[in-house]
C-alpha cells in the first residue's frame, strides 16, 4: 500500500476491512499516515473510508 499525510483534521465513516456491512467511525489528526490501494481507496485502521478521488488536496497530500 501507497502512504499520504492527512494535512487537516478528518472525522468520517467508513467500513472494516472483513466486514463492509459495519459503519466504523475514523477520527484522523493532521500529521497522521494514512494507506491507500491499487483501487484508490483510502485506509486508516484497517478502516475503507473513502476513495483519493473524492478528496484531491483538500485533506491528504499524496
Amino acid at each position: 500500500m501507497n502512504k499520504a499525510i492527512c494535512i487537516r483534521d478528518f472525522e468520517g465513516v467508513g467500513f472494516l476491512k472483513e466486514n463492509n456491512d459495519k459503519d466504523k467511525k475514523v477520527h484522523i489528526k493532521k500529521g497522521d499516515i494514512i494507506e491507500w490501494d491499487n483501487q484508490g481507496c483510502l485506509w486508516y485502521d484497517d478502516v475503507c473510508f473513502g476513495h483519493m478521488d473524492a478528496y484531491p488536496g483538500q485533506y491528504f497530500q499524496f
